[in-house]
């Protein structure tokens, strides 16, 4: 793939489509009694194509666990993505891998390709550095990402800068972009109105009152059809 190719202006008239990649934040696998029937109903209603399953860094990974989800996940025709750890991707057979952004990110990224080869799906965030992103492209990976860390003081300006680059990107290459840490539908509809090829959708706390996700699972349905979805 040609990563440095610009795209052709699109018409004013076209429609911007992108497909949902949903992000779950896993603490405990051993104990997923609690997610499952949210997660059912999620897969039910959205026209999700990829599914990230997230864990902490350093933490203790319950294998067989990890290894039933992804199953039930590939199940439903989603590629299943797990979080910085290639060779646990390998051993539980997801699809692929999501790079979370870190200053080594592009050193990370070669690594991981290197033990996942072309077969593996590999993706990673770019963080805010423009330079990352046109080198993790130019690396073969399958798409580059821009998020908004929890952790970051002024998630109004990280915001705005997300939506930059996002259009940026879009505009300019042929690569895919995602949009990570998207919490609200508003926020979706705002990257999906600046180009993004993928909307990565955090799946609310399991502790989120249940009003609340359902506002939050009506709003992405209103805002993606079963059409949008894309292997």
């Amino acid at each position: 793939m040609q990563t440095t190719t610009q795209k052709s202006a699109p018409s004013p008239q076209s429609e911007v489509h992108a497909a949902l990649y949903l992000v779950v934040n896993v603490n405990d696998l051993g104990n997923l009694d609690g997610e499952t029937e949210r997660l059912a109903k999620v897969l039910k209603t959205l026209p999700v194509s990829a599914l990230l399953v997230a864990t902490q860094d350093g933490e203790t990974c319950n294998k067989d666990a990890l290894r039933a989800l992804i199953k039930n996940i590939q199940g439903h025709d989603i590629a299943a993505m797990v979080s910085n750890d290639p060779k646990l991707a390998q051993d539980v057979g997801a699809d692929g891998v999501h790079m979370h952004w870190r200053s080594s990110i592009a050193a990370d990224y070669e690594a991981a390709r290197a033990l996942g080869g072309g077969a593996m799906m590999i993706g990673a965030d770019a963080g805010k550095s423009r330079h990352d992103a046109m080198v993790l492209a130019e690396t073969n990976a399958d798409y580059v990402a821009f998020g908004v860390p929890a952790n970051l003081k002024d998630q109004d300006s990280a915001r705005a800068r997300q939506i930059d680059l996002v259009a940026w990107w879009a505009q300019m290459f042929e690569l895919p972009v995602v949009a990570f840490d998207i919490t609200t539908p508003e926020q979706a509809s705002e990257l999906k109105a600046a180009g993004a090829d993928f909307i990565a959708a955090t799946l609310p706390p399991n502790s989120t009152d249940g009003a609340l996700f359902e506002a939050w699972l009506a709003g992405l349905a209103g805002l993606f059809t079963t059409s949008q979805k894309t292997a």
